[in-house]
């Protein structure tokens, strides 16, 4: 059974790969990635939810998720197709 992150929110995605350049997105449809709303303060925590990731609209879609550190030490959980 998958379950969602969080609270009961839903899920808000960044575009990562594609979007327009004045930083509008243009749909979820047209992305290379989508970054899950939220952050996590270790890598495993990361991890232990990434396989049970579900979006509300075309959760088949994404078949792939990764967990990235950035710049602020925290772990970014990120879905990909």
């Amino acid at each position: 059974m998958r379950r969602g992150i969080g609270n009961d929110q839903g899920y808000r995605c960044r575009l990562t790969g594609s979007g327009r350049a004045d930083g509008r997105p243009v749909g979820v449809a047209n992305a290379d990635e989508i970054q899950v709303n939220g952050s996590y303060p270790t890598l495993s925590a990361c991890q232990a939810d990434g396989p049970y990731v579900e979006l509300a609209h075309n959760d088949q879609l994404w078949t792939h998720w990764d967990c990235r550190q950035r710049g602020d030490g925290l772990y970014y959980l990120y879905l990909t197709n």
